[in-house]
């Protein structure tokens, strides 16, 4: 099969999205049965559309199992929209007939739809580790509503469940991953609350983690790098939306005149929901996004001008009902707050030539802030506050060409980046000096693809990234293997990174705050990380539709800032601690996938440790053993239901002293309780063991075909429910300073957590 060698290092959502079955027919005129030619039959959700030949036949092919919207159009024809169930690796013949409607017109101007060539990367990739497609993104059952980076866990990527404050890549910590939107870096695309990923999943076509074999062009994370590609602007105008209890989003993409395109999209999320009581311990803020793409033929090529926006501040009570100074009037209570934001603005230009070589130009600037008030010891009676602001700013550029044949690619060129960071961290007895350092980098790389036999492909690569008085040397090798149904890969890769997060990743202001205050490398007290990764992973397909994976990996690294080792508050306020970490896994994607149903599922069994030269911990983010599973089933063609399951065993956490309230984001809480400021740990790092967590969500959708204006589109109504067996998962212990009671912090209850109604035309 032609796609086993990209299944050999997808996981299992590439798996979903491999090329499937097949949609046929004729399209013939309701009244005398004749067919019609040169009818557009699309598939919307697949962006794939054919042409009626002169008998009338149409084929859609490579459509994934599942329901399939078609949509037929023709000048003079009444439009239809009908539904058709594709099963896995099976074809669906679907015979159309149109009613005609004369349409009288005082004048049609003909005009060749734009493509936009270059500026799209082919999505069997060798690199790709895992991918979701926007279809996957949308319909993933784990997800009360659609979230890119949400559907990228699996055996190899996990989030910390009901309040992700980042992407863990193989036990990597969240500043260790890379976010790129269409190439150009993004610095912090997180919100927090009811919303996680901050790029809107209606601007995404995709979204792929690069992790074993890295992007040598891109930028460079110790744990792995997160694409996501917008959506091209087709030769219509198009627009998707949302409104929910949650969130209220907006995406449109329309051609303009001259070959040019443009897509934007801004989105509204409610930390604290839409109609939030007014109780101190709820959390109250504001977030938003915003995007704007625009594309137009420059020079033989095709040009790309990117801005993307991200904005959040939020406030939580200091105080939760077990601080002994807690006030009278819930109005006097002092409150904790956040705020981070970032901006990406970029400019690319990619030609094609004739020989098949391919230049690629662009450049960016991305900047990042981050801001924090803590209020300590609420408890104590005497309040005081500590204070950290940070910014980033990243300048830089790209130039890369490759060539030679498909199967045996050269790629060579060379990225130069300027990082800039401030940090500062002021408290009540102490104001620390700013940490301002700038890091230069030039890297230079150069990579091939060798076919060594039928079946056996050699992938290698380096990179020499210049900065400061040293060279940073990254070789990267893979060796891939396909026979049959079944395909192995196994790969090395040596990584740097050169910034890293200041704050305290075992705080509970990482339930909020998922913003990184970034530190460049400068000095012996911030050095520059470096780390190696071994991985493997053998996939087979026994059955159309059916596909299982098993991976393997292991990674070190040193030169690691444990913020956690050095304080108990939330963020950096003394000395630097560095050290080294560890991390091996093991699991098993697996995916069933019908005309009416898909069911896919996880697990994964880690190991990850962190060391300094005083101490070892598990961090919190690292769980023994995980497994999820998820299904999405069709019972008619306009209802569905999917059911989603977690469990996740061997959390590690450390008790902390003092009061502290926290529930996720429910409807019958009307939004998400964060109350308390504790710091102080009443124990050594990832002292205790939590309970088990287990989880049963159920959700229910239902969807209509309507035509406005002409145009004929998808409008649909959901409803999620969580937690459906009542389960009281914990989340942390507190422990009273004085009588040395433990107490455990609850997490959801079983509650509706959020309904509404999205579109597409």
């Amino acid at each position: 099969m032609a796609t086993l060698s990209t299944l050999a290092i997808t996981s299992l959502l590439a798996a979903l999205q491999a090329p499937g079955g097949a949609v046929f027919g004729t399209v013939t005129d309701a009244g005398t049965g004749e067919p019609v030619a040169t009818a557009t039959v699309s598939a919307p959700e697949l962006r794939v559309v054919a042409v009626t030949d002169a008998r009338g036949r149409y084929r859609l092919d490579d459509v994934p199992p599942g329901l399939l919207h078609v949509e037929v159009a023709h000048l003079g024809y009444d439009g239809r929209t009908l539904h058709a169930f594709v099963p896995a690796g099976g074809s669906v013949d679907v015979h159309i007939a149109l009613a005609r409607r004369p349409v009288e017109l005082e004048g049609v101007e003909v005009r060749v739809p734009a493509g936009i060539p270059g500026l799209e990367v082919a999505t069997g990739l060798p690199a790709v580790d895992v991918h979701a497609s926007a279809a996957w993104v949308r319909r993933d059952p784990r997800t009360p509503e659609p979230d890119a980076f949400a559907s990228l866990t699996g055996a190899d990527v996990s989030a910390r469940p009901e309040a992700p404050g980042g992407l863990h890549v193989r036990g990597g910590a969240a500043d260790q991953v890379a976010f790129l939107l269409d190439g150009f870096p993004v610095l912090s695309p997180y919100h927090a609350g009811s919303t996680f990923g901050a790029w809107d999943p209606d601007a995404l076509s995709d979204i792929r983690l690069t992790a074993s074999f890295p992007n040598l062009g891109a930028s460079a994370a110790l744990a792995g790098q997160v694409h996501a590609r917008t959506v091209e602007p087709s030769d219509r105008l198009r627009i998707r939306g949302s409104a929910t209890a949650t969130q209220v989003r907006v995406a449109f993409d329309t051609p303009l005149p001259g070959g040019t395109g443009v897509l934007a999209s801004v989105r509204q999320p409610f930390p604290g929901l839409a109609q939030g009581r007014q109780e101190p311990a709820l959390l109250r803020g504001s977030a938003g996004d915003q995007l704007l793409v625009g594309h137009a033929p420059l020079l033989g090529g095709r040009f790309k001008a990117l801005y993307y926006g991200n904005d959040n501040e939020l406030h939580a009570s200091a105080l939760a009902d077990g601080d002994l100074a807690a006030p009278d009037t819930p109005s006097g209570a002092p409150r904790n707050r956040f705020a981070w934001g970032s901006t990406t603005l970029g400019a690319a230009w990619r030609r094609t030539f004739g020989s098949g070589a391919r230049l690629d130009i662009s450049a960016w600037n991305a900047e990042s802030d981050a801001s924090m008030t803590w209020v300590r010891d609420p408890g104590a009676g005497a309040l005081g506050s500590d204070t950290m602001r940070s910014s980033r700013a990243d300048l830089g550029g790209l130039a890369a060409l490759r060539w030679g044949p498909p199967d045996a690619p050269w790629t060579a060129g060379l990225r130069w980046n300027r990082s800039r960071t401030r940090y500062q961290a002021i408290t009540s007895t102490t104001a620390g000096a700013p940490l301002d350092a700038a890091t230069p980098a030039l890297t230079l790389f150069a990579g091939h693809t060798r076919p060594l036999a039928p079946a056996l492909a050699l992938d290698a690569g380096m990179r020499a990234i210049l900065s400061g008085d040293d060279p940073y040397l990254a070789p990267q090798l893979r060796a891939r293997w396909t026979h049959g149904v079944a395909s192995v890969q196994a790969a090395y890769a040596r990584t740097f990174q050169f910034e890293q997060s200041l704050a305290n990743p075992e705080s509970v202001v990482g339930l909020v705050f998922p913003a990184h205050p970034f530190a460049a490398a400068g000095d012996d007290l911030r050095p520059v990380a470096r780390g190696h990764q071994w991985s493997a992973s053998a996939t087979v397909e026994p059955l159309p539709g059916v596909t299982f994976r098993v991976s393997g990996w292991s990674r070190d690294a040193k030169g690691i800032l444990l913020t956690a080792a050095a304080t108990d508050g939330p963020f950096l306020a003394g000395d630097v601690s560095s050290g080294k970490a560890s991390a091996a896994g093991v699991g098993v994607d697996a995916a069933w996938a019908t005309a009416r149903m898909t069911v896919s599922g996880a697990w994964a069994l880690e190991r990850v440790r962190h060391r300094t030269d005083t101490e070892a911990f598990v961090p919190d983010h690292a769980a023994a053993h995980r497994a999820d599973i998820g299904l999405d089933a069709f019972l008619t063609e306009t209802w569905s239901v999917q059911l989603a399951a977690a469990v996740v065993g061997g959390r590690r956490t450390t008790a902390l002293l003092g009061a502290f309230e926290w529930e996720g984001c429910n409807l019958l809480e009307a939004g998400c309780e964060f109350a308390g400021s504790p710091a102080a740990r009443a124990e050594r790092l990832g002292g205790s063991t939590l309970p088990a967590y287990a989880r049963l969500d159920l959700g229910v959708r239902k969807h209509w075909d309507i035509r406005l204006a002409g145009r004929s589109g998808v409008l649909g109504a959901f409803a999620y429910a969580t937690n459906l067996l009542g389960r009281p998962n914990v989340l942390l212990y507190t422990q009273d300073p004085t009588t040395g009671a433990r107490e455990a912090v609850e997490m959801r209850p079983r509650a509706p957590l959020t309904l509404g109604l999205d579109w597409r035309f």
